[in-house]
C-alpha cells in the first residue's frame, strides 16, 4: 500500500471542522480540490455520493463515484474510489489537541497495480492539492 499523507493544525474546535467537512453543498465556498456532482446525495456510511477531484484548481476534475466506508461523527471520515486497477481510501481525522485546536489529518491509501504509476507520475499533485485543501479548510473554520 501506498500512501499520501498531510496535516495542519487548526485554529478551531473538531465539530466546527467537522461541520465544515460533510456539507457538500457548502463545498464551493472553500473546498477547490473536491467538487461535490450532487449535493442532493448526502454523504452516509455505506452509500455512494458523486464527486470530482481537481488538481489544478478551476478545472473540472477526474469523476468519481466514492463509497463512504467510514463516518465517525466528530472523529473520522473515508471514503474508497474505484477505477480499474487502482483504488484510493481518502481519509479526514481529527485530532483535539486543545479546547479551539485540532490537528486536521488528510491522506490517501492507494492500492492496485496502477497505483505505483499514479503515484511515479503524480505524488506531487496529489500532495500539493491534499495540502491546498487542508489550507482552504483551515481559512474557513477560522475566519466564520
Amino acid at each position: 500500500m501506498k500512501v499520501i499523507y498531510t496535516e495542519i493544525e487548526i485554529y478551531a474546535p473538531k465539530e466546527k471542522i467537522w461541520n465544515a467537512l460533510i456539507d457538500k453543498p457548502k463545498w464551493l465556498e472553500w473546498n477547490t480540490l473536491v467538487i461535490d456532482m450532487d449535493p442532493s446525495l448526502p454523504l452516509q456510511l455505506g452509500k455512494k455520493f458523486s464527486m470530482a477531484v481537481a488538481m489544478d484548481v478551476g478545472k473540472k476534475g477526474m469523476k468519481f463515484q466514492p463509497v463512504v466506508t467510514e463516518y465517525q461523527v466528530n472523529k473520522s471520515f473515508r471514503w474508497i474510489g474505484k477505477i480499474p486497477g487502482f483504488q484510493g481510501e481518502h481519509c479526514f481525522e481529527l485530532d483535539e489537541l486543545a479546547e479551539n485546536k485540532t490537528l486536521f489529518k488528510h491522506f490517501e491509501n492507494f492500492n492496485g497495480f496502477l497505483a505505483i504509476i499514479l503515484l511515479f507520475l503524480f505524488r506531487n499533485k496529489f500532495k500539493a492539492g491534499y495540502e491546498r485543501m487542508n489550507l482552504e479548510l483551515k481559512k474557513y473554520v477560522e475566519s466564520n
